[in-house]
């Protein structure tokens, strides 16, 4: 008759078991949400200094591959990093 308990070798199986791996997880998502929030504050700033510079010489341009490749790099990509 086969034994009914299993014994794993390694890590863990079941996330969280370590209290000291729990603390290192939450330290690493609070990095990433403050770094995050570092970059989106960046990129706010980044407009807000060459909104006035982008309609002066981007929005006055015809509609076609130079002026859509940046509008995409500049309001579509971002969002699609988070």
């Amino acid at each position: 008759m086969p034994d009914s308990h299993v014994f794993l070798s390694g890590p863990s199986p079941i996330p969280f078991t370590n209290p000291d791996g729990v603390l290192s997880t939450l330290n690493n998502f609070a990095a990433v949400k403050y770094t995050n929030l570092a970059f989106l504050v960046v990129l706010v700033y980044d407009h807000a200094l060459t909104l006035h510079v982008e309609v002066d010489r981007i929005w006055k341009l015809p509609w076609k591959l130079p002026k859509l490749v940046f509008l995409f790099v500049r309001y579509l990509a971002p969002p699609m990093l988070w």
